[in-house]
């Protein structure tokens, strides 16, 4: 089939999302990095490691001509996301209970590899697989947001006010509320009831900024009170 097709400029809305979307991510390298290579220690190694891949999420590679390349990459990036948001309990594990079992990232592993396995094998989008696909990503993703805010809320609530100064767990929890609240808002609107659509829920993401930014405050305050 032949097609006369006319390129224009990118939706203005959808340009706006693409340019915070690349703030974000760049935020997620820039401040995590910056706390490791402060002070090497487990907890920012964990951090930086989340960082890196978490921001696989908004930062976007060059475009490939080639099909079977974008194919594979998008397979790739997807699964290295999904790693990404499992690195994120996985940090607050090491930081706040000092230590992490490999199995926390299997799920993540899994909705990953099953997303990629749609990417690469492209098989029909029945109604029946996309409604499973929504529901089985939404709720992998729902338990490490959710996790990761109650690990948070845990430590924060069994600490003493001299704690919480000293292992920055104020900051800690400002960012997991700030950041992480509304994502979980919105991925549980998209997978529970998909036709709703809240006030500004494109732009929900916006609040995962706070993480990075809170967070290796918060590693490197730790790292100074035990000096």
């Amino acid at each position: 089939m032949t097609l006369d097709v006319t390129f224009g400029e990118p939706v203005a809305r959808r340009k706006l999302l693409a340019h915070t979307g690349f703030l974000v991510g760049f935020c997620f390298l820039a401040f995590t990095m910056r706390a490791y290579l402060q002070r090497q220690t487990p907890s920012t190694a964990a951090l930086a490691l989340a960082g890196i891949l978490f921001s696989f999420a908004f930062l976007t590679g060059p475009y490939l001509d080639s099909f079977m390349l974008c194919s594979v990459t998008g397979a790739i990036e997807t699964i290295l996301v999904f790693m990404g948001v499992a690195s994120i309990l996985a940090f607050l594990m090491v930081h706040l209970k000092s230590g992490v079992s490999k199995m926390l990232y299997l799920p993540g592993l899994a909705a990953g590899l099953f997303i990629s396995w749609r990417i690469l094998a492209t098989p029909e989008a029945t109604s029946g697989l996309n409604t499973f696909s929504a529901f089985f990503v939404g709720a992998i993703v729902l338990f490490y947001l959710i996790a990761s805010l109650w690990t948070v809320y845990k430590a924060y609530s069994g600490a003493t006010a001299s704690e919480r100064d000293s292992r920055g767990l104020n900051l800690m929890l400002i960012g997991a509320l700030v950041g992480l609240v509304p994502p979980v808002i919105a991925v549980a609107t998209n997978t529970l009831a998909p036709q709703v659509l809240l006030p500004g829920q494109a732009f929900y993401f916006l609040s995962f900024i706070a993480v990075p930014i809170t967070w290796s405050m918060a590693v490197l305050k730790t790292g100074a009170a035990s000096e």
